[in-house]
């Protein structure tokens, strides 16, 4: 749902953005400072706007960290968007730190970002905790 209200949101942006470039654009038509037909420019731009934008160009892609093999991290990437939790750059930064602060406690990324993976879980944790049994490969 977070999705669709992103999509309606950024489209009614663009519809008001196209309007006061129509606006601008009558303005200079009107003066005189435009010389050539912009009507299917016009369209073209029109049609855009109201056309939903693919999934995938909102997709932000975030480099898989250090230590990390990147099947597992894409596997995580998935459990967090399928959890309604899409990654975030605020996220992202704070999953760095969050790597680093386990790795110090002697927990490899790969290892945490596993655990994660195994308890599709849409955080991540030192393995072990929230019940979850880790088995180290």
């Amino acid at each position: 749902m977070l999705l669709e209200e992103l999509l309606t949101q950024e489209i009614t942006t663009a519809r008001a953005h196209l309007a006061k470039l129509e606006a601008a654009l009558e303005t200079l038509r009107e003066l005189g400072l435009i010389e050539h037909d912009i009507e299917q420019h016009q369209r073209e731009i029109l049609r855009q706007a109201s056309a939903p934008a693919p999934v995938a160009a909102l997709r932000c892609e975030w480099s898989c960290p250090n230590g990390v093999e990147p099947a597992l991290w894409e596997q995580w990437m998935k459990i967090r968007s399928d959890g309604d939790a899409p990654m975030l750059e605020r996220v992202y930064r704070t999953t760095l730190l969050e790597l680093e602060k386990f790795e110090k406690s002697g927990f490899s990324p790969q290892q945490v970002v596993s655990y994660a993976v195994a308890g599709r879980l849409l955080g991540l944790y030192p393995p072990g905790q929230n019940g979850i049994q880790y088995h180290p490969e």
